[in-house]
């Protein structure tokens, strides 16, 4: 198998490979055990047909299409692993920002909620002093709450998009 054999078979590993959701380690395990299966189909068509060039496109062509791999290959990564990968890995950190932030408002938002809903369900009479908490707070807790779901929402499908797309 000469230089531009081996350079076009790896190539063709590489597309499939190159944007996994993996680690680096878990990419290069791929790589190397799909190589040596496309290797191995190289080596059957060379068999069989007896031309080099031939021989590649065949084995490439039973072998399968880099983005039919890469959607195979993505569901073999392991969900923890991916996400490990997903808030930690390299890449755009803008959605991160905006998950932290989703994250934040969700719990301030919450911390107006809550004492504002014991002061409903308390059976003592709602003094004027407490009527701010109830008619002020608890409403801003409720949209800053809403608004750190909503930013929290979207960073992940932002975040997932980046990742797959």
């Amino acid at each position: 198998m000469n230089d531009a054999i081996w350079n076009n078979l790896t190539a063709h590993i590489s597309q499939a490979i190159e944007s996994l959701p993996a680690s680096l380690a878990r990419r290069q395990q791929m790589h190397e055990e799909l190589l040596a299966h496309l290797c191995a189909l190289y080596d059957e068509e060379l068999e069989r047909l007896r031309d080099e060039q031939s021989a590649v496109d065949r084995a490439k062509q039973r072998f399968g299409a880099p983005d039919h791999l890469r959607s195979e290959l993505a569901a073999a990564v392991p969900w923890l692993e991916r996400l490990g990968l997903l808030i930690c890995g390299k890449g755009n950190i803008m959605w991160r920002w905006l998950w932290i932030v989703g994250l934040l408002a969700i719990f301030v938002g919450v911390g107006f909620v809550l004492p504002a809903v014991h002061q409903l369900r308390d059976p003592a009479p709602i003094t004027p002093s407490n009527r701010f908490g109830l008619s002020v707070l608890y409403p801003f807790g409720i949209v800053l709450t809403l608004l750190g779901l909503g930013l929290f929402g979207y960073s992940m499908v932002r975040g997932f998009r980046t990742r797959n797309g």
